[in-house]
């Protein structure tokens, strides 16, 4: 059986993930965790190093698996351009580059319109979700859920990718991100499979 060759882009985004998560394994035995009579968890987020370390690779991962999406996209609009392709199809080249990062609705609707493909079709595609919305605390919460996603679903959600949401809080363990580097290699594989079928 002929195996699939990833693509250069697939390569480097599934290194990048395995690296991220081999550097927070590799360091978080040297991290002390809370600071005296500070808790481990403020008002305002972890202040434990191991906590923040761990919320720091789970958004990374989140970010390569959406910098691979991004950067595929970029490549399969413009691999049709050349030298001489006139600069009003440049500039809507570049126009159709930035309307489809700016949201995952519109990652999704740019790969289904101009690439056929169904991005929420992809392995590990609801998993990938859940771990966005997880990010999303991460980034604009520090870690407590923001107004938006405090309900019910939305914690079920995250508890998928295993991410324990306590008091609109959310907790990582280094379990939740091997779960998320597994999810993210099957999914970054599973597009580039899909936008260059063997």
């Amino acid at each position: 059986m002929k195996r699939r060759v990833r693509s250069e882009l697939a390569e480097e985004a599934i290194y990048l993930l395995y690296q991220t998560h081999g550097e927070f394994t590799s360091s978080r035995a040297s991290l002390r965790q809370g600071l005296g009579r500070i808790d481990a968890v403020g008002r305002l987020g972890d202040t434990a190093a191991g906590g923040i370390r761990i919320e720091a690779a789970y958004m990374r991962l989140v970010s390569i698996i959406e910098a691979y999406v991004d950067s595929m996209n970029s490549q399969l609009v413009r691999r049709h351009l050349s030298d001489d392709t006139p600069t009003p199809v440049r500039r809507m080249t570049a126009d159709v580059e930035i309307r489809s990062s700016s949201t995952w609705g519109d990652r999704k609707e740019a790969y289904a319109r101009y690439h056929g493909v169904s991005i929420g079709n992809c392995s590990g595609w609801n998993e990938v979700d859940a771990a966005i919305a997880v990010r999303n605390s991460l980034a604009h919460g520090l870690g407590t859920l923001t107004p938006r996603q405090r309900n019910h679903a939305m914690r079920t959600k995250m508890r998928s990718v295993g991410a324990r949401v306590v008091d609109d809080r959310i907790h990582l363990t280094s379990d939740a991100l091997g779960k998320l580097l597994s999810v993210a290699v099957a999914f970054v594989d599973s597009v580039d499979s899909a936008v260059r079928p063997s």
